[in-house]
């Protein structure tokens, strides 16, 4: 048992290097190209020619965005910041929904799917990073249609989980028209879970011949809103595969990261002692695994009621292909 657990926390440091050697050069990248388009600016500013300045100014704007953009990309599990000027909303927006499509091998290949499609062996996975925890939920399910007819079957229920109609807590949506700039099948939008918390989602979808993938991630911080006191990292993954022209593949990836109230991480002990999960008496290295007896089945209901209410969508709906 210890060479198991010894071995996971091996994986967890080398996932947690990868993430952020990838950040780091994310960051780098930004800021190199704003370094690039301020000496491109001050030559440009030295040497005095009759060519109009209208159009060296242009990046300008753009420019100003990027670098606190670059730093914001590093904040990591403060999670990342959406700043107030149109011209940054809309490359952050874009940005990081598209940052949230490209890493989705990533995290099929983290939750280890089976590649029958048969059943995740641990489907709900709680793990100790320093002192807060990080749930990983993931399930598949096979479909007897083609993609078309899958998608055809889904749409109007993802989308309704996409937009917030599925929660108690009636969602307002920002920026529409920018979104629509972006992408016709892209919202944001504000939830109000508590009166200390709001979560800021961007949710999209991305199609392609063989795959469609929704995908929602929450921001750390809008500048044009008030910082929410209390905030965690939320993501979701949801991907059509084709298998065959028969058979479609559904996988439904969710995190939930570390909570942090007023900008610091909540140690998981303080966490769960909110949620009346009592440790005391437990030996340190038994907490954990109470924790996971008592989190895993509630998060495990959560993710078959969606799994079940997706299935039930495709069973009422006639095959037929995507008109």
């Amino acid at each position: 048992m210890r060479g198991v657990d010894d071995h996971k926390r091996q994986l967890n440091r080398l996932k947690q290097k990868r993430f952020r050697e990838r950040s780091s050069a994310e960051r780098d990248a930004l800021q190199n190209e704003v370094y690039k388009l301020r000496n491109v600016l001050r030559a440009l500013q030295k040497r005095r020619t009759k060519v109009p300045r209208a159009p060296t100014t242009t990046p300008q704007p753009l420019c100003a965005q990027l670098a606190p953009w670059a730093a914001s990309s590093a904040e990591g599990c403060h999670g990342v910041t959406l700043v107030a000027d149109a011209v940054g909303r809309k490359v952050g927006l874009d940005w990081y929904s598209q940052h949230l499509f490209h890493n989705t091998d990533r995290l099929l290949q983290t939750c280890a799917f089976p590649s029958d499609g048969s059943a995740v062996a641990e489907p709900i996975r709680l793990w100790e990073t320093g002192a807060s925890l990080e749930l990983l939920a993931c399930q598949q399910h096979d479909f007897a249609r083609s993609l078309e007819a899958t998608y055809y079957a889904l749409h109007d229920t993802m989308w309704a989980h996409l937009r917030g109609d599925t929660v108690a807590n009636v969602s307002e949506f920002l920026d529409v028209e920018l979104t629509r700039a972006i992408d016709a099948k892209m919202v944001y939008r504000r939830n109000v879970p508590l009166l200390d918390e709001h979560i800021c989602y961007v949710s999209r979808e991305f199609r392609g011949a063989n795959r469609i993938v929704f995908v929602c991630g929450n921001f750390g911080h809008d500048e044009k809103l008030p910082r929410a006191s209390r905030w965690r990292s939320r993501l979701f993954w949801y991907v059509l595969d084709r298998v065959s022209a028969t058979r479609t593949r559904l996988r439904v990836v969710w995190y939930n990261g570390p909570q942090l109230v007023d900008g610091r991480i909540v140690p998981w002990r303080d966490e769960v002692a909110e949620e009346y999960i009592h440790l005391i008496g437990l030996a340190a290295d038994q907490q954990l695994e109470h924790c996971k007896r008592v989190i895993q089945p509630f998060a495990l209901s959560q993710l078959d009621s969606f799994t079940t209410s997706v299935v039930t969508a495709v069973q009422s709906t006639t095959p037929q292909d995507d008109p």
